[in-house]
C-alpha cells in the first residue's frame, strides 16, 4: 500500500508541477510575442530549474549531495556539460545545479502538447535518433548557442546505462567543444539509477551524488577521439570510486 501511495505521489507531483510550469512558460511566450521581442529563454530555463529542484526535494526518500561546485566556470563564456546517464530523473538532477544551459531532447518530446511548446520556448534542441540530418541541424544550433556564450548539456552515452557503469561515449559533445575551443565540464552522477528503476514510478530511497569535475580543454595536438577518451577516463574513475 505504501509503495502505491509513493508512486501516486510522484506521478501527481510530476504531472501537476510540469503542467503548472509549462503554463507559466507559455504565458511568457505569449507576452514576448505581444511585445515583439525574442522569447525569454533564460527565464524559461530558470522555471525549469525550479521544476527540477521541487520534484527532487518533494520526492520521499530522495537525497542529494553535490561535490565540486567550485569547478563550475564563473567567468562569462560557454562550455559543454557532459554527464553520464543513469535514469529518467537525471535531468531533474542537472537542473538542481542551477546552471543556465540548453540541452538536446528526443524530437518526440517536442510533439507533446504544452510540454513541447515550453521546451521550444526555452530553446531546447530537438533531435531524432539515427537521423543524420537531424543530428546535423542540432549540432548547428549548439554551435550558435556556444558562440552566444550559452552552455550546452550532453549525455554523451546517448542513452541510459542499464549496467550501473558508464558506457561508451558518442563523439558529438567533444567535437563541438574542440571546434569551438570551449571546455568540457564533466558531471558524474552516482546513484541516480537507484532513485527510480527503469519503467517504474516507484521512487526508491537512495542518495544521489553529483560530482562536478574541473573543466577540461582539448589541446591542439589531441584528436577528438583522444579528448573524448581522456574525459571518459576521468569520469569513470570518479564513478567507480
Amino acid at each position: 500500500m505504501l509503495a502505491i501511495l509513493k508512486s501516486l505521489w510522484l506521478i501527481c507531483l510530476v504531472v501537476t508541477l510540469t503542467l503548472g510550469c509549462c503554463f507559466i512558460i507559455l504565458l511568457l511566450r505569449i507576452y514576448a510575442w505581444l511585445r515583439g521581442v525574442p522569447p525569454y529563454q533564460d527565464l524559461g530555463h530558470e522555471i525549469g530549474v525550479f521544476w527540477g529542484r521541487v520534484i527532487f526535494a518533494c520526492t520521499p526518500g530522495w537525497s542529494l549531495d553535490i561535490y565540486g561546485q567550485e569547478n563550475i566556470p564563473t567567468t562569462k563564456g560557454a562550455f559543454v556539460i557532459a554527464s553520464n546517464h543513469e535514469s529518467a530523473v537525471d535531468i531533474f538532477s542537472i537542473f538542481a545545479l542551477g546552471l543556465q544551459f540548453r540541452w538536446l531532447g528526443k524530437e518526440s518530446m517536442f510533439r507533446v502538447p504544452a510540454i513541447g511548446a515550453a521546451m521550444q520556448h526555452n530553446g531546447y534542441i530537438p533531435i531524432r535518433r539515427g537521423d543524420k540530418e537531424s543530428h546535423k541541424r542540432a549540432l548547428a544550433q549548439c554551435d550558435a548557442y556556444l558562440r552566444a556564450g550559452t552552455p550546452i548539456l550532453f549525455f554523451p552515452e546517448g542513452t541510459r546505462s542499464t549496467t550501473g557503469h558508464i558506457g561508451p561515449f558518442k563523439i558529438g559533445a567533444f567535437k563541438l567543444a574542440k571546434e569551438n575551443t570551449v571546455p568540457i565540464l564533466p558531471v558524474v552522477l552516482k546513484g541516480a539509477g537507484k532513485l527510480l528503476k527503469k519503467k517504474s514510478w516507484l521512487p526508491q530511497s537512495a542518495l544521489l551524488q553529483i560530482h562536478i569535475l574541473p573543466p577540461m580543454l582539448s589541446s591542439e595536438s589531441e584528436s577528438i577521439d583522444q579528448f573524448m577518451e581522456r574525459v571518459r577516463i576521468e569520469m569513470v574513475a570518479v564513478h567507480e570510486s
